[in-house]
């Protein structure tokens, strides 16, 4: 549900008088899309994949014939404009399997193409496993509610040349055969001595990019606030107890502070279905703006998107591959090589690579 607010009025002159754009640094950065997770890790204040910036670029503010404005400089089709929409969310999205926890991230994080696939984005971030280990399912589910205070947006062309020296230096290391390097130093090797001859020269350039700049980079992003509520619940049928309603303690309780949780019981019955959903454990993350409790609380709420102008944060992001960026066809044709033996020494493997080991052994 969209709600316009009279305080977004002040937000723009506020960022102009301020004479710079807030969070900017997030914008062509580097990013490891199997440590990421766009809704935070608990006590996290931000998405954990974010990696050092890759795109060196400076977005500047001008006065102009219709007066004072937003402009971009140094990299041609850049941008940015102001994205002034808050909305208060009256809906929940329910997750019940690892699949549409990594869908529900997506919404705040849309990644391109390349050889990565679905089923390994933000595997090995904190959130990620703390998921699973809650045994997904029709009867042990996530509920998460999203409400968000957008301010700016920006974005740089994906095939942008002005790099940071850091970035520089560790591509002008890389080597392209890595397919045929990978034989001599398999992951196991490699994990023991990264510094054996087999490795260093063709491997270690390849995992120092990953470890450096992460395996994508950011070309746009939404900048401002977002609070996020996510409940695991626990849905039982019980026909014997669905003539009234239970209740306690979560039910009057504010979280207080960003990143905090309470583990109370609401046992709320559902008569017309017969049942009983227990409320184990509920986290706030706030995203940009001041710790706040809860949206349901509307002088914290308010208190919030007033605070989003002076602490910004981004919210909303999209990501394409390190290899777009690449010139050499070869290096770009060789990351998809090394995604793939940087997953295996991470302990990640993705569909594709399942489905290839499950082809070998029928082989035989």
């Amino acid at each position: 549900m969209v709600r316009p607010n009279p305080v977004f009025k002040v937000i723009i002159p506020r960022i102009n008088t301020q004479g710079k754009i807030p969070a900017m640094e997030y914008l062509g950065c580097g990013y490891d899309i199997l440590y990421g997770n766009p809704l935070a890790d608990y006590g996290s204040l931000i998405d954990p994949g974010y990696r050092n910036p890759i795109i060196s670029f400076k977005l500047i503010q001008h006065k102009g014939k219709s007066g004072r404005g937003l402009k971009s400089a140094r990299i041609s089709g850049a941008w940015v404009r102001p994205l002034v929409s808050c909305r208060r969310s009256s809906e929940k999205t329910i997750v019940t399997s690892m699949s549409e926890y990594q869908e529900a991230l997506a919404v705040d994080s849309e990644v391109g193409a390349g050889s990565i696939d679905d089923s390994v984005k933000f595997s090995l971030s904190a959130g990620y496993a703390e998921s699973a280990g809650f045994h997904l399912s029709t009867s042990r589910r996530l509920s998460i509610e999203r409400n968000y205070c957008f301010l700016l947006e920006s974005a740089l062309p994906i095939n942008g040349n002005i790099f940071k020296k850091s970035f520089k230096a560790a591509v002008s290391k890389l080597q392209p055969n890595f397919k045929a390097a990978a034989v001599e130093c398999n992951t196991i090797r490699y994990a023991m001595n990264n510094d054996h001859e087999d490795c260093k020269r063709y491997i270690r350039p390849w995992m120092d990019l990953f470890e450096l700049f992460g395996t994508h980079f950011s070309y746009n992003i939404k900048i401002g606030g977002r609070l996020t509520e996510i409940t695991q619940e626990e849905v039982h049928n019980s026909e014997a107890n669905s003539q009234g309603d239970v209740r306690a303690g979560i039910d009057g309780q504010v979280i207080k502070g960003a990143g905090q949780a309470t583990a109370e019981v609401k046992n709320s019955n559902q008569s017309e279905h017969g049942n009983v959903t227990n409320v184990g454990f509920t986290y706030v993350n706030v995203l940009g703006g001041s710790p706040a409790g809860s949206a349901d609380d509307e002088d914290e709420y308010l208190k919030w998107v007033q605070s989003i102008a002076d602490n910004p944060m981004p919210i909303r992001s999209q990501f394409a591959p390190i290899s777009k960026l690449f010139k050499s066809t070869a290096l770009k044709d060789a990351y998809d090589d090394a995604m793939e033996f940087y997953m295996e020494l991470k302990g990640v493997k993705g569909l594709n690579a399942q489905t290839k080991e499950t082809h070998q052994k029928n082989q035989y």
